[in-house]
């Protein structure tokens, strides 16, 4: 009895779960890392001491997910990790899509104009903005944001935000206040 059980009565049984048991972490990635997917080393404390394990980035993964790796933590167990996503001081997420602020002068929204962003990975993208456009607006750039695992695309948004020029001429001003009398 105590062969087949162990000396508790649980030997075989106890083993069994320990093997399916999890060890789990937290991982912070930053947004470039959620768009590209990439590959990051842990490491892990075991017995032994400690063991390094890479493990992949999923593609457009959630602040807050949870991915479990089969067997890569110590004596078989599955590694959970829980992904964080460092906020971003360029962009908002919203799903796949990300947000992006740009300022602009005024002039560009009424006789409209092009700007130059740069997307999550660096590319330089041309912007072009409509005349007679609201301050406020947003533009969107399809199939430019995030890319999840089953190839979905989202957009970028570039919400346009506007300064007034610094230095008007009066002449402009004068033909401006003789147009809102009207």
């Amino acid at each position: 009895f105590s062969q087949m059980f162990g000396q508790n009565g649980f030997g075989p049984f106890q083993q069994a779960n320990h093997r399916r048991g999890h060890v789990r972490m937290e991982l912070w990635v930053h947004l470039v890392d959620v768009a590209q997917g990439s590959r990051r080393t842990v490491t892990l404390a075991t017995p032994q001491g400690t063991r390094a394990v890479e493990i992949d980035i999923p593609l457009a993964i959630n602040d807050g997910d949870h991915v479990q790796y089969p067997g890569l933590a110590p004596n078989q167990q599955d590694l959970v990790v829980t992904f964080r996503v460092y906020p971003d001081g360029t962009w908002t997420r919203a799903g796949l899509n990300l947000i992006t602020q740009c300022e602009i002068v005024i002039w560009d929204l009424i006789l409209g104009g092009e700007v130059k962003i740069r997307d999550i990975m660096g590319q330089e993208l041309t912007v072009r903005i409509p005349p007679h456009t609201q301050p406020g607006t947003q533009l969107r750039l399809r199939g430019r944001g995030l890319r999840d695992r089953a190839g979905n695309l989202g957009d970028i948004l570039v919400s346009l935000t506007t300064r007034l020029p610094q230095n008007i001429p009066e002449p402009l001003l004068e033909a401006i206040r003789l147009n809102r009398a009207e």
